[in-house]
């Protein structure tokens, strides 16, 4: 089982929304994604920003499917916004995958993406304990 890590020591996570850190144990499968954008199987980018999160959320879950593992296996969030984005929208979004799982978590505006048309790129590290 992963173990959240909140030292009492330091200030608590912004807003209580993540977790400092992980710790995975001993022999776990690891995860990592590449970044993953708001396209579509048909390679269609909508152009609605929530549409392009839900995009992301539901292909990474395809990706947590595919290596039989769930969002409550993730470690790591790290999410890339263009600063037009609606952080309300992605919050909310983004919390309905992870329910009280609170990964630890890094957000950053960025000025542009490879493609224009993206408004985020997320990225996540999983980690499963051996069977």
């Amino acid at each position: 089982m992963n173990t959240m890590l909140d030292p009492q020591t330091i200030a608590p996570p912004y807003r209580h929304r993540y977790s400092h850190a992980f710790v995975v144990p001993p022999n776990s499968r690891l995860l990592f994604s590449s970044g993953t954008v708001g396209v579509d199987p048909a390679g269609e980018v909508p152009t609605d920003f929530g549409r392009q999160v839900e995009l992301v959320m539901m292909n990474l879950t395809e990706i947590l499917r595919a290596a039989e593992m769930d969002w409550d296996d993730v470690v790591k969030f790290t999410g890339y916004l263009k600063p037009q984005c609606d952080m309300a929208t992605f919050a909310e979004i983004r919390h309905r995958y992870f329910g009280s799982v609170k990964p630890a978590m890094t957000l950053a505006w960025v000025a542009g993406l490879v493609d224009a048309r993206w408004m985020l790129e997320v990225e996540i590290v999983a980690a499963r304990a051996a069977h």
